[in-house]
């Protein structure tokens, strides 16, 4: 019955601890963290932002948080520390909900977390309520590069035929006291068998000392005959 807190909402729970502070060599069963605005996380290796790598920078429209998210609930069957550099999580969730049943949720069998090198899960599947809607047999995050990240689907559609669509992302990294705050910018370039090709851009972006939060997108497409 374990129970760390923080000023600001952050907390994590676990049914049992084991810990050396020497070589951070342990395990936790049934844990359950939930980390909160503008507070640093109560376990500081495994779920820290810098752990997250260049790629996840705290946005500049919020006072705190990664990429907008003002709180994360990360729970799982048991987590094991290796060395300070190396965790693994077994039965790991992870969800913004607070809920007992969260509104979604990913859920891997295994989690293993190399800070400052990579993150691996194993086995995910993406849930609406308790109703499984994607599986991914294996998700990599790299932590050593700042890599842009690139989204691709494709099928057959009664409107487009057989498609494939691309889209290309940067994170950008304006400062907080920017008047016009340019956050991430996308570039699509998608084939479609009875439209043809199309180009796109889109810029998401922070304005004003109210931090309005805006979007710019232009789209084209050349149809076929």
């Amino acid at each position: 019955d374990v129970l760390f807190e923080q000023d600001g909402g952050s907390a994590f729970e676990c049914d049992r601890l084991f810990f050396q502070t020497a070589d951070w060599r342990g395990y936790a069963e049934n844990i359950r963290v939930k980390a909160a605005t503008g507070v640093p996380l109560p376990v500081v290796n495994f779920l820290d932002e810098a752990a997250l790598g260049p790629g996840e920078r705290q946005s500049s429209g919020f006072t705190g948080g990664v990429a907008g998210v003002n709180r994360m609930v990360v729970a799982a069957r048991e987590i094991r520390s290796i060395n300070k550099d190396h965790q693994e999580l077994i039965g790991g969730s992870v969800t913004p909900s607070l809920f007992a049943v969260p509104h979604w949720k990913i859920q891997s069998g295994a989690i293993n977390l190399r800070r400052g090198e990579k993150v691996e899960a194993w086995n995910n599947v993406v849930k609406i309520g308790r109703v499984p809607v994607f599986w991914f047999p294996y998700l990599i995050k790299d932590l050593k590069y700042d890599w842009p990240w690139v989204r691709i689907s494709g099928g057959r559609s009664s409107d487009w035929g057989a498609y494939l669509l691309t889209s290309f992302g940067l994170d950008l990294d304006p400062k907080p006291t920017q008047a016009f705050r340019p956050e991430k910018l996308y570039f699509d370039l998608d084939y479609r068998q009875d439209r043809g090709w199309g180009v796109g851009t889109d810029l998401k972006y922070f304005a004003g000392k109210g931090k309005s939060l805006g979007r710019l997108d232009a789209y084209g497409i050349q149809e076929t005959e």
